[in-house]
């Protein structure tokens, strides 16, 4: 003989436990519900600060001290082949005491003598024209002479 009273026979006991059992049921789907709905909400801060941290870092300024500024003046091959001809050659500019490492950008030193482009330079580089230059290190050092910086080396 069972203890249990069976299904059909409907025993108000048995309904209570039916319904206890359905409202556990019931608070299990609810609490797993809210706990799906907690782990989201987390995992959407989370993506949201992440995201807010990586825009924040793409967005410091390079601390890189060794960035090549652009420079002033285009000059081809051909036109600083040109320039080397003229200057080395025909000009025969004096050498200005080698300096430091000298790079585009650079403010030129105020005891440093610049000089102006050859005639026939100019005429073949028109580019060059408004700029001064200087030689070093068998280098030719082009001198925007408006603010006295760098514009570009031929070497």
């Amino acid at each position: 003989m069972s203890l249990f009273v069976s299904r059909e026979q409907g025993s108000p006991a048995l309904h209570f436990r039916m319904r206890v059992e359905e409202e556990v049921r019931g608070f299990d789907r609810g609490l797993a519900l809210k706990q799906t709905t907690i782990k989201s909400a987390a995992l959407l801060v989370a993506s949201a600060t992440g995201l807010l941290v990586s825009v924040a870092i793409a967005q410091t300024p390079s601390q890189d001290k060794d960035v090549i500024p652009p420079r002033s003046i285009n000059l081809t091959a051909e036109q600083s082949y040109i320039i080397k001809e003229i200057v080395f050659t025909e000009m025969r500019a004096e050498q200005a005491p080698p300096n430091t490492e000298i790079k585009i950008g650079d403010k030129v030193a105020d005891d440093i003598k610049l000089q102006a482009f050859p005639k026939l330079a100019a005429e073949k580089v028109p580019q060059v024209r408004t700029y001064k230059f200087f030689v070093t290190q068998n280098k030719i050092v082009v001198v925007s002479p408006q603010d006295n910086v760098v514009a570009d080396i031929i070497k």
